[in-house]
């Protein structure tokens, strides 16, 4: 209807030629455009060319008639005003949002593209408008210029103000033009001086015009100002000529009236009462000095005053102030008075002040202050008191406004404040400002947030941080409670853990200092007796009995034992610990955890690692151990230092955990300590704030959560550079405690209980260099300092913070704390210990090792015992601690074993859980590369909806008919699933609405040249041409134009480039398979668009072009897919080729990858596993470098040591592979961004990424195949390895017989089937369909159908000879493997340590038993003995007593009456029958026979006497008697030992074995059975060095099946003065060569020949042995005994020499030659186990193959110097020291030389 009457308009306006229809038009115009509201732009735009028809023709009328101008201009101002209005819109239209009626607009946009869209329609409409208030004063102008032009110079000036818009018109002289005021209703210009404006000339008349706009038309500008006021525009024109004024010296003051919305922000601040000299401050921004605050505070308190002041740039106070003024409200009565008086001027109920701007930007401060009371009515003042205390607060109210002058730019299409200044005397209902131009003004009004700056802290604020208190009190009541607890600790359960023994009276001379540490396990203590026994390199100490009352072994203790020897022991090598069990329940057992010995006259220091339980309870149930010398070696190994320093350094140096557990004697105490912990705990409270930061909204944030907690990767980063920032003060504060000395008030001296010195104060951990004490008080004020401020700054910052951020600093602050308790304490402390046992060794050693000095020393009562008198208990006690110590030494080969079996399974188990640890990070890059879960859903997801339907394109037109429907609609959907058109969110995906596509899919065709093969002449009648196939040397490159034309001449195409043309594969990269061959990727390629349409349209032009013809060979289909949501890749690659005989076969690849780094926290994760494995990685090949280093060429003869170096160039190559992975992926993301060259870019990275997750699968492979190694312990694993070795030759030959024959049948079937049957097609297929047939998968059917014949014939040959025949010899072939792994014996070694396992683990669950021996009848025997020698200790001192000490030995009896007889203990005679068990010494060492003292087979050519022993007997020959005939034996050791000793122990002795031997001759023993002791089969089945039990006894049953054979005597026989019988005929002998090692030496066929498995050097030992029992058969006229060297078999290590000699010596007496046997070693120790219980030695078990000889037969001659005849046996034989022969003591008249050098006879003249 409007457009409609608007039409009319325009239709009349050319109607309008006299000047009453020019009136009634513009009325009409006014009534129609009035009346029509929201009216379109296209009406507008007509309406205005109205206007302007009308303003065109006002010539007609008399303008300069008032009512005409009010009736035509008011209506022209009404139509104007009209047109300009717009409806005001709600401030949420303004938020950047669609405009309602975009929302409801096709959902197929986005809402970017919505939002682009109402971009462009807003810019539309405003450039609209911006033509519309052009026009429009174009009107306005139109208008003026008629009422001017008809208006006398100086006539009044006309204004007309109608439809919001105020036109006012005059012409004044130029000469009167200055200084006036021109105004409209509202406002008003006041006009600069004639001078200022036309300072050269004066004009001859000066028209004016000022314009009002009620609303800003102005609306298109978008810079920071804006006018939100009137509009007012003055224009000045001279000589009807516009004037332009432009920085004027006099500024155009404007009163510009203020929008009727404008009111100021108001808000109450309340101070709590009472709130005398209270104050707040309020702070205002400034930016220029067209802008102004207008500031009101009005009191809410009646009778108080404020004092309001301000100042810029800084808060006010009492001297300095921009403004000062005050403001109160008087109380009712009082305002009466003043009111009734006349003096109203004194009541102030409000402050006003206006702030304007400065040049630059400028904060301004107001303090609003409560000064006091009213003081005008002194006569109420009481009463305002009372009123003003009854208040419960003070208040004001304060209303601020921002008031701003703005112009229009008309240059810069925008508002600016430029050239403007506002004025002083604005108010919120007009601006006044300053302008030194002229154009449109207006002015902004805006109320900004108020900032508040609190001068005093007020708690009530702080109610919102709840968090952030309650955490600050926290921490103080954690640490004052902490404290007290600590106090009252160590003032109640102060214990002393370093204790000083002295032993005895330090009078021998020779002084020696032993440190033990106790271990700190539970119960580690012991109140047990203690005793201990070195061994020294000279001498051995005694058994040291430590008996003492205080209980000083407690847990964690160090004990320091101080003692003197007779002689100087030398380098120490053993330490021998021990206890009786005498403690009470669990203060029985003991653990020692290190132990060092001091000689304190060299000063020399021995270091011994123990480590172990000395318990009948636990353990191995022993409670005696005896521990080596720790070597150089030992102490600077990494193993021993770092786990010891790491204890160490824990206990000192983690701040939180050494409160609890720092060493006792640290200068660095619990209290000081605590203060530190309180330092750090509230540092990193202000340090959380400080580096609290929000989260980034657009980053992948991924949380895990912990209980209550979670944890991102940015707040565990805020933990670290808090820890970071705390460090250096915390350090500071550490330093000055750590290193400052002590205070010297109330120490306690220490006296030196070694020397007996002064006494000296106790030592204490630190250095020797300190700080001074008074550091300790600055670290103090240090921890005072940092705590207090650190819990202000934390309030103050948690001002500004609200309740969510302030659990968010809590959650922060919690990780900061777990951050440095578990994160960086450790890393430090691990660093230190790094440090330290890598370079700082012997430090670290002598820090491990230090002696920590008790207050007091203590006396063991052995010192006072001495001089007491006889003591029967102390005495038993020794004798029971001599008897462990000698027990100990006889097990101490057993012990060592156990000790490395237990280092073992140590070892074992960390190597597993290491190789698991890492295993377990190449599994995780492998799963994170491969995602096989997610990997495997997508590519299903992409096979199913891209490929399902390649198998139906058959021929080109199918093809096209798949492109066409199947493979556009699954590239780009044009449907739904609903079947409507997809919505916007849905229109970027592909079919399966997950994935979307990387780049456009590319079509790529292989191919051939022509004229490569051509038709036979007598066939070119019916086929005219040929095309060959395809591959490399036939394939088409090149360019050509559409249709397949070859371009000749490129470059007449410049312009226009080829329509196909070839492009080549991308590099590096993999063949791409199909059904019939493989291709490399290149060909004529294109992209098929971006769209549906696109692609529509490509795909026709290339069909009507006939891009595929029969030259076609193969089409790629490639496209490059990216879901999401899954964060993966998918290449996809449809094969389509097209064969000679017109067939299309199809194929596919789909791969789904990973390109680049997996999103958020997860993806760091995995970086970091990444760096660590490749640091475990360097790690390993230096160790295994070092190793191989070490072991040389032998290091390639081990299997595993071959997987090993595999296993590294495999990671290699993945590292290498994963920077070209890096590389390559880079370059395809880039190339997405740049969009070019993107299929060679993707071709190679998927090629890059498949070939790196291929070796990454294998190295995962490869490693858990290591596993195997590591438990190849297991008995089962052991088994099946042995049939592998076992069936090895075998089966490799069957193999290689085996595809021979597959190979045969493979060939013919793939000659004679495979043109007809598919499963024969190829001879790939042909090789796989005959291993399925021989697995049972027959074929039968194809190859009767295809030849009915042959194909039967074939199957069944191939079943008979395949199936049936050669199948059932693998299974022979296994079968006979199985029996040896029936009969399989695992190692010994590999047995005892799966014991050892057993017993470790049924311990940890608790289930382990310490095994119990029944020794009682030697025990019973031990205790009878020492009876004995109690018995006659006392009654050598009764008769010393009785007789004063002047017996003589004559007067000894012979037999004492007094000594009760003993029944059923053997004569004398049985104990020299019982040679077979006897213990011979050396015969360097002393001039005795035989002697017994239980110890095992060993010599050292400068040490003590080394006894060469038999073991105890079996459990059944463990009787008293022969316990007792041991005895005397003992005995009479001793009184040998006891020659050159006082004569009055040798009396004691003496008669005490007379005793014994009294009662021994009634009964005799029988010759001792071949049964084996406990000990005995033990040392056999756990792979230990046979004893001379097992040489022995071997011996006895050789002796029984072979009567004839002369030797087999005992061992030691040979060890012995008179040494071995002389043999005359065939014999056998095992030796013993005194260096732990067993020959055996043989008579056979007129030669001496020795067997020795380790082919060492003839000791002296041996030759004299061998000369013993072979002088018959010596060349009597030179004495020299020729003995035979044969080669024979070695031993793998150094512990089977004994079951070697036993092996030869049961073949050698069969009568066969050993020199080319080899014995199956993992069988021969069960095999002698089981001879032993049969009674039998019987052939050892043999390998199947032979031994080669190598090298010659070597020959030893022995010389001999003897005078007499040689008897039977040869006697005591000696070397000569000067000519190196042998010779006969007794028949050279020679005598026992002083020096212990001997010489023979020859020699000596």
């Amino acid at each position: 209807m409007c457009r409609k009457a608007i039409k009319t308009l325009v239709s009349e306006t050319g109607l309008a030629q006299t000047p009453q229809r020019v009136q009634k038009l513009a009325e009409l115009s006014s009534l129609v455009i009035k009346s029509c509201p929201g009216i379109p732009q296209e009406d507008k735009d007509m309406a205005v060319d109205v206007l302007k028809s009308i303003t065109s023709n006002l010539d007609q009328l008399d303008m300069s008639d008032p009512s005409t101008v009010e009736s035509v201009g008011g209506s022209l101002l009404e139509s104007v005003g009209s047109l300009l209005e717009e409806p005001e819109r709600d401030d949420e239209e303004d938020d950047g949002k669609p405009a309602p009626d975009l929302e409801e607009e096709d959902q197929s946009l986005s809402p970017k593209e919505r939002l682009e869209k109402a971009e462009e329609k807003e810019q539309k409409n405003q450039a609209k408008k911006q033509r519309l208030v052009q026009e429009s004063h174009r009107v306005l102008d139109g208008l003026y210029n008629a009422i001017i032009s008809a208006m006398r110079l100086g006539a009044p000036p006309v204004t007309i103000k109608r439809g919001g818009i105020a036109l006012r018109a005059q012409k004044v002289r130029g000469d009167q033009f200055g200084g006036q005021v021109v105004q409209t209703e509202g406002g008003s210009f006041h006009v600069p001086s004639k001078a200022a404006l036309f300072p050269d000339y004066t004009p001859h008349n000066v028209a004016i015009k000022l314009t009002q706009f009620v609303q800003n038309p102005f609306t298109w500008g978008r810079g920071e100002h804006q006018a939100r006021s009137s509009v007012m525009e003055l224009s000045l024109q001279q000589n009807n000529i516009p004037v332009a004024f432009n920085n004027l010296t006099e500024d155009f003051n404007i009163t510009i009236p203020g929008g009727s919305g404008n009111k100021p922000a108001t808000t109450t601040i309340t101070f709590p009462a009472p709130g005398n000299k209270s104050s707040s401050y309020h702070l205002l921004n400034l930016t220029n000095t067209a802008e102004g605050f207008l500031v009101t505070i009005t009191p809410l308190n009646r009778s108080v005053v404020y004092g309001i002041s301000g100042r810029y740039g800084g808060r006010p106070d009492d001297q300095n102030y921009n403004v000062s003024m005050e403001t109160y409200v008087l109380p009712e009565e009082c305002a009466l008075m003043k009111t009734l008086s006349g003096d109203e001027d004194t009541e102030k109920r409000e402050a006003t002040m206006f702030v304007s701007g400065e040049d630059g930007p400028v904060n301004y401060y107001i303090k609003v202050q409560i000064r006091g009371p009213v003081t005008e009515c002194d006569f109420e003042k009481k009463d305002d008191v009372k009123e003003s205390h009854a208040d419960d607060f003070y208040a004001y109210q304060i209303q601020w406004a921002r008031l701003s002058c703005v112009y229009w730019s008309e240059t810069q299409e925008d508002w600016s404040t430029d050239g403007c200044t506002i004025s002083k005397q604005s108010t919120i209902s007009s601006t006044v400002c300053h302008c030194n131009h002229l154009t449109a003004f207006g002015s902004d009004f805006a109320t900004p947030p108020n900032t508040f700056d609190f001068g005093e802290l007020n708690f009530s604020d702080l109610v919102d941080n709840v968090a952030v208190v309650a955490a600050i009190i926290a921490a103080l009541c954690l640490y004052f409670s902490t404290t007290a607890v600590v106090t009252i600790a160590e003032r109640r359960g102060k214990r002393m853990l370093h204790h000083a023994v002295k032993l005895d009276n330090l009078q021998n001379g020779c002084l020696y200092r032993l440190l033990i540490w106790t271990g700190a396990a539970k119960h580690a203590g012991t109140e047990s007796t203690l005793s201990f026994k070195l061994f020294g390199a000279a001498a051995n100490s005694d058994v040291r009995v430590v008996d003492i009352t205080e209980k000083v072994f407690t847990q964690s203790s160090q004990v320091t034992l101080t003692f003197s020897t007779a002689e100087q022991l030398g380098n120490v090598e053993l330490l021998q610990l021990m206890h009786d069990n005498s403690g009470e329940g669990g203060r029985a057992s003991w653990n020692v955890d290190r132990a060092a010995v001091q000689d304190l006259t060299s000063g020399k220091l021995f270091y011994f690692f123990c480590g172990e339980w000395l318990a009948a309870d636990r353990g191995d149930g022993q409670v005696v151990k005896t521990f080596p010398v720790a070597t150089e070696q030992d102490l600077r190994s990494f193993g021993f230092l770092f786990p010891a320093s790491l204890r160490s350094n824990l206990a000192e140096e983690h701040l939180f955990l050494s409160v609890a557990i720092m060493p006792e004697d640290s200068a660095f105490t619990r209290s000081e300590r605590l203060g530190c912990c309180l330092s750090l705990l509230l540092m990193s409270m202000v340090s959380s704030a400080m580096w609290l930061r929000e989260e980034i909204g657009t980053q992948v944030v991924q949380a895990i959560s912990l209980g209550p907690f979670s944890f991102t990767l940015n707040g565990v980063y805020t933990g670290v550079m808090t820890s970071i920032t705390c460090l250096p003060v915390i350090m500071a504060i550490v330093l000055l405690f750590q290193y400052s000395r002590p205070s010297n008030k109330g120490d306690r001296r220490v006296r030196d209980v070694e020397t007996g010195g002064p006494a000296e104060a106790p030592a204490q951990q630190g250095p020797a260099k300190r700080l001074p004490h008074w550091c300790k008080y600055v670290a103090w004020v240090l921890v005072v300092l940092s705590a207090v401020g650190s819990a202000v700054f934390t309030a103050l910052y948690s001002l500004m913070w609200g309740k969510d951020k302030s659990e968010r600093w809590l959650s922060a602050y919690f990780t900061t704390f777990l951050v440095d308790m578990f994160l960086m304490q450790p890393a430090k402390i691990l660093l230190l210990t790094i440090l330290t046992s890598s370079i700082r060794k012997p430090q670290a050693v002598q820090k491990i090792f230090e002696e920590k000095r008790g207050p007091v020393s203590i006396d063991a009562r052995t010192v006072s015992a001495q001089k007491a008198r006889f003591s029967s208990d102390a005495f038993r006690m020794r004798r029971k601690m001599e008897q462990l110590s000698m027990t100990s030494l006889a097990n101490i080969k057993q012990a060592r074993m156990r000790q490395l079996r237990d280092r073992r399974v140590v070892n074992t188990f960390w190597d597993i859980m290491w190789f698991c640890c890492c295993l377990l990070i190449v599994i995780s890059i492998a799963n994170e590369h491969h995602n096989t879960t997610e990997g495997f859903y997508q590519t299903q997801s992409i096979a199913n909806t891209f490929v399902q339907s390649m198998d139906e394109v058959n021929d080109p037109l199918t093809f096209w008919s798949w492109l066409y429907e199947t493979a556009l609609g699954n590239f780009y959907p044009e449907t739904s699933y609903k079947g409507d058109k997809p919505r916007w969110q849905d229109k970027s995906f592909t079919a399966d609405m997950q994935s979307v596509l990387v780049y456009p899919p590319s079509l790529i065709q292989g191919r051939v040249q022509t004229g490569l093969c051509t038709v036979p002449v007598t066939m070119q009648h019916l086929f005219d041409e040929c095309s060959s196939a395809y591959d490399e040397h036939t394939k088409e490159t090149g360019a050509f134009e559409k249709g397949w034309k070859r371009v000749r001449n490129t470059s007449a195409m410049e312009s226009e480039a080829p329509g196909w043309i070839h492009l080549p594969s991308a590099y590096p990269s993999l063949p791409i398979y199909g059904v019939t061959t493989q291709y490399w990727g290149d060909g004529f390629g294109l992209h098929l668009g971006k769209s549906a349409d696109e692609m529509r349209s490509i795909l026709a032009e290339l069909k009507a072009h006939r891009w595929i013809d029969k030259r076609t060979r193969v089409i790629f289909l490639e496209a490059v897919l990216y879901n999401g949501n899954l964060d993966l890749f998918t290449s996809v690659t449809m094969v389509f080729e097209f064969s000679e005989t017109a067939g299309v076969f199809s194929h596919h690849h789909v791969h789904t990858f990973r390109l680049h780094q997996r999103p958020g926290t997860i993806g760091y994760i995995y970086v970091l596993l990444e760096i660590v494995y490749v640091i475990i990685l360097l790690y390993t090949l230096w160790t295994e470098g070092k190793t191989a280093r070490a072991a040389g060429l032998a290091y390639l003869k081990e299997p595993w040591n071959i997987v090993e170096i595999f296993n590294f160039i495999l990671a290699f190559t993945i590292i290498a592979l994963y920077g070209f992975k890096i590389m390559y992926s880079s370059k395809a993301l880039m190339a997405i961004k740049e969009g070019k060259d993107l299929v060679h870019h993707f071709r190679s990275a998927v090629n890059i990424s498949l070939v790196y997750g291929w070796f990454l699968a294998f190295l995962t492979f490869v490693n858990m195949m290591k596993l195997l190694q590591l438990v190849r312990f297991n008995p089962f694993l052991s088994k099946l390895m042995s049939v592998f070795r076992g069936m090895a030759g075998e089966f490799c030959s069957f193999i290689l017989y085996f595809f021979f024959w597959l190979s045969a049948f493979g060939v013919y079937a793939y000659l004679m089937f495979g043109l007809t049957v598919t499963e024969y097609s190829t001879i790939s297929k042909s090789f796989s369909t005959l291993f399925q047939m021989s697995l049972g998968n027959f074929y039968y059917y194809q190859l009767k159908e295809a030849a009915p014949i042959l194909g039967p014939i074939y199957f069944f040959a191939f079943i008979s000879l395949i199936f049936l025949v050669l199948m059932n010899i693998a299974m022979a072939i296994i079968d006979s493997a199985l029996p040896d792994v029936r009969n399989h014996d695992m190692p010994e070694e590999d047995q005892y340590f799966i014991q050892g396992l057993w017993e470790r683990f049924t311990a940890f669950f608790g289930f382990w038993k310490v095994p119990v021996t029944d020794d009682d009848s030697m025990a019973i025997l031990h205790e009878s003995l020492i009876g004995v020698e109690i018995t006659v200790e006392k009654l050598w001192l009764k008769r010393e007593s009785l007789f004063n000490l002047k017996m003589k030995d004559a007067d000894l009896p012979a037999e004492p009456e007094f000594v009760p007889t003993v029944k059923d203990v053997p004569d004398a005679a049985a104990v020299e029958l019982h040679v077979r068990h006897r213990v011979i010494k050396v015969r360097p060492a002393s001039s005795d026979n035989c002697t017994d003292n239980g110890s095992q087979a060993t010599h050292s050519e400068n040490k003590a006497p080394v006894v060469v022993a038999s073991r105890s007997p079996s459990k059944l020959e463990d009787t008293p008697e022969n316990h007792q005939t041991n005895q005397v034996v003992k005995m009479k050791s001793i009184l040998s030992k006891l020659e050159k000793s006082d004569k009055k122990s040798t009396r004691k002795v003496s008669f005490a074995l007379n005793v014994l031997v009294r009662h021994t001759e009634e009964h005799k023993v029988e010759w001792p059975s071949v049964k084996l002791s406990v000990y005995n089969e033990m040392a056999l089945i756990y792979h230990q060095m046979l004893t001379d039990d097992h040489i022995q006894a071997a011996q006895m049953l050789l002796r029984r099946q072979y009567p004839t054979l002369q030797g087999l005597e005992g061992p030691a026989v040979g060890l012995c003065d008179d040494g071995f019988v002389k043999m005359t005929g065939k014999g056998l002998q095992i030796h013993h060569n005194n260096h732990q090692h067993w020959v055996l030496s043989s008579y056979t066929d007129g030669k001496v020949c020795l067997y020795d498995s380790l082919s060492v050097p003839m000791t002296p030992s041996l030759q004299t042995q061998l000369y013993q029992s072979y002088a018959a058969f010596a060349d009597q006229t030179r004495n020299t005994l020729t003995v035979f060297l044969l080669d024979v078999q070695h031993q793998r290590n150094v512990l089977d020499c004994g079951l070697f000699a036993i092996a030869w010596a049961v073949d050698i007496a069969e009568g066969q030659d050993v020199s080319g046997v080899l014995y199956n070693n993992r069988k021969m120790r069960s095999h002698l186990k089981t001879c032993f219980k049969q009674g039998n030695l019987t052939p050892f078990p043999r390998l199947s193959s032979t031994r080669k000889k190598e090298g010659r037969t070597k020959v030893q001659r022995i010389t001999l110097v003897c005078h007499c005849k040689q008897g039977k046996r040869l006697g005591r034989m000696q070397r000569c020291e000067a000519c190196q022969r042998i010779f006969h003591v007794s028949c050279l008249p020679v005598s026992p030389p002083s020096d212990g050098t001997w010489t023979c006879g020859d020699c000596a003249v």
